[in-house]
């Protein structure tokens, strides 16, 4: 007896081309790069590797009004999937049973940053840069604002988070534990990524091309 099947009714993407998976499949058919130099912070990188930002300010678009900036992309991009899928249509009890799983790494380190140096300089400083520094705080906000009253996962497997996101939330599908669920993977450009990568000599500063015979880094 072969394995329960799983559908994917719905897709979400907040990216360096798009703020929806249509904005990003035409950039991406027109051969358009997201790539550029970097804005998003000050850093000794900036005119050495060009970086995949998205830029503008996500909390405008989702408004929420507090959270990192994982907690808006994800929050958008979670948004555009449950329209796709027609999920307000979706009965209490598959609410209660609905489940959101989500793969992540930098989570809201990039305002953990902020308390960090602001705490070296002053000795002092406000708890709201770091309050939501776990990647939880992503998931906990899709599910607050689809109101899924199922499980809520956060996986952190570096790279291969949002790939294992996807297998987790499958294997909820087929046990029966959850009707329906929102599945993925958030992060945001990071000081520590960006200088971390770059130590490691793994950074392209001609672009990152990951299919590409030529390609460097």
């Amino acid at each position: 007896m072969g394995r329960k099947r799983v559908a994917i009714t719905g897709v979400g993407v907040v990216s360096a081309l798009g703020w929806s998976a249509g904005e990003t499949w035409a950039a991406i058919r027109q051969n358009r790069s997201g790539l550029g130099a970097l804005t998003l912070f000050e850093s000794p990188r900036n005119g050495h590797f060009p970086v995949a930002e998205v830029k503008g300010d996500p909390s405008q678009r989702s408004g929420l009004g507090k959270g990192s900036r994982c907690d808006h992309f994800a929050v958008v991009a979670a948004r555009e999937a449950a329209a796709q899928a027609k999920l307000r249509s979706l009965t209490s009890d598959q609410l209660n049973h609905g489940a959101v799983v989500l793969g992540a790494s930098t989570g809201g380190m990039l305002d953990s940053e902020v308390y960090l140096a602001g705490l070296l300089e002053s000795g002092t400083m406000s708890l709201d840069h770091a309050r939501y520094h776990e990647c939880a705080w992503s998931t906990d906000a899709v599910a607050s604002d689809q109101n899924f009253g199922g499980a809520r996962m956060t996986v952190c497997t570096a790279c291969a988070s949002g790939g294992t996101a996807l297998s987790a939330a499958c294997d909820l599908l087929r046990s029966g534990e959850a009707t329906v669920v929102i599945a993925g993977g958030v992060d945001s450009l990071t000081r520590l990524t960006l200088n971390g990568f770059a130590s490691l000599l793994v950074m392209a500063d001609d672009g990152c091309r990951p299919f590409d015979s030529q390609r460097r880094g």
